[in-house]
């Protein structure tokens, strides 16, 4: 998974018009706010297809309600 900069307005959006390539985004989640991704299962892993939250070396599934494109990093965007 890679964060891919967006220089678009950064607006929450509906689920449904999320990228479910396994780009990571912001996703709102039980009131709160982290970085996901889709995963797809592929038969190689345990995990289930669906959308994942992360944050170190923690990670699970979650059932987010709106999602926006992360930010580019400091020094990186316009």
């Amino acid at each position: 998974m890679t964060h891919t900069p967006s220089h678009t307005a950064l607006a929450w959006r509906e689920m449904a018009t999320a990228p479910t390539d396994g780009q990571e985004i912001l996703l709102a989640v039980d009131g709160g706010t982290t970085p996901g991704y889709w995963h797809e299962q592929d038969g190689e892993d345990d995990y289930e297809t669906g959308w994942w939250w992360f944050d170190k070396n923690e990670f699970g599934p979650c059932d987010p309600t709106h999602w926006m494109p992360l930010p580019s990093p400091p020094g990186t965007g316009p």
